[in-house]
């Protein structure tokens, strides 16, 4: 199967952070591969990791888990036994990058070319090509393809998580898109992507989407339409592709090249429909722009450039200790607080 660009680059990240879990102990690799459902925290343990689980996620905060690499702690939202692994793998992914020179360097280099931030997508694959070997992701797919159809039959016969498997086929698909999860009640599960895209966060509203046809009935779609970020503002135009499964939305979109019977014409990305209020600390005024950033997310500040990744220092993170427990960049804070906005309420 041919893969973007991108995706290449991530999976070469992965392989990285592969190598340097097997420099550690290549008896915790051989243990992990294949394992069904197990506990990963033993074998975490085994390479100095500690685990800790949180028992509710604090409102407010959209992530499923966080690494500190002072302590070199993962903790993780409790939630399925198969997400938690997801999570806990995804985390590690994180710690063993940060002590490996050569995912340093490999970041670095991506930094020059791109403002996209590779690193989460690369734990993500990392995560995936633990618990589902590409011979087994590709043989599966062979059958029904990169759809939400062949996704379903990942997660049937993978035996890891929906999680896991979203990520599989998302660093399969051709061009830039998602693959989303989504919940009965229209919020987003799980959301990876592929290429160049905006993150649709955890939680974000799906009911007002192209794919309303489907929620809460059983009906597929395969047509052209758009999602939802959790700002409520949609994507562009893209090749959807969705179907239930298990009480679940199953969707692979994509902006081109779908692995499905489609009229080929090209989805050109397009810019907001209306402008976007920001303002720019460094300019010391408000503007209207018409593009976000697709490294924070935030509206840029044409006549600077700036958003919101230039404001604040590359590695100024700090753990909030409010009840979230997450690393989070200083932006996050109020001044030198230790507890974030989310949790401060």
């Amino acid at each position: 199967m041919d893969i973007s660009a991108y995706n290449r680059k991530t999976r070469q990240h992965a392989e990285l952070l592969l190598a340097a879990f097997r420099r550690r102990d290549a008896g915790v690799l051989e243990s992990l591969t294949g394992t069904v459902g197990g506990d990963v925290a033993p074998l975490l343990e085994v390479l100095g990791m500690k685990v800790r689980v949180i028992e509710n996620p604090v409102p407010g905060c959209s992530v499923a888990g966080s690494s500190d690499h002072r302590t070199q702690t993962v903790s993780i939202v409790r939630a399925s036994r198969g997400r938690m692994r997801f999570t806990a793998l995804h985390e590690a992914g994180h710690l063993l990058g940060h002590d490996d020179d050569a995912s340093q360097d490999a970041l670095y280099a991506h930094a020059k070319t791109s403002d996209r931030q590779v690193e989460e997508d690369a734990c993500d694959a990392f995560a995936a090509m633990l618990l589902l070997p590409d011979v087994h992701v590709d043989e599966t797919l062979s059958r029904h393809g990169l759809t939400a159809r062949g996704l379903a039959d990942l997660i049937t016969t993978g035996r890891a998580s929906t999680e896991a498997c979203s990520v599989a086929v998302a660093q399969r698909l051709a061009s830039p898109g998602y693959v989303v999860v989504v919940d009965g009640d229209g919020r987003t599960r799980f959301a990876a992507r592929s290429g160049d895209t905006l993150p649709i966060r955890r939680g974000a509203d799906q009911s007002a989407s192209d794919l309303r046809a489907v929620i809460g009935t059983a009906a597929p779609l395969r047509d052209r339409g758009t999602l939802q970020y959790a700002s409520g503002a949609s994507t562009h135009e893209l090749y959807l592709d969705a179907c239930t499964h298990d009480g679940l939305v199953l969707v692979v979109a994509c902006e081109s090249d779908p692995d499905w019977p489609q009229l080929q014409t090209p989805v050109a990305p397009k810019r907001a429909a209306g402008g976007i209020d920001g303002f720019c600390p460094g300019c010391g005024v408000d503007f209207t722009s018409w593009q976000r950033c697709s490294g924070c997310g935030e509206p840029r500040h044409d006549a600077c450039g700036g958003c919101a990744c230039e404001t604040r220092p590359a590695r100024g993170e700090r753990m909030c200790q409010g009840g979230c427990f997450t690393v989070q960049p200083p932006a996050a804070f109020d001044g030198s607080s230790a507890i974030c906005r989310s949790c401060a309420g």
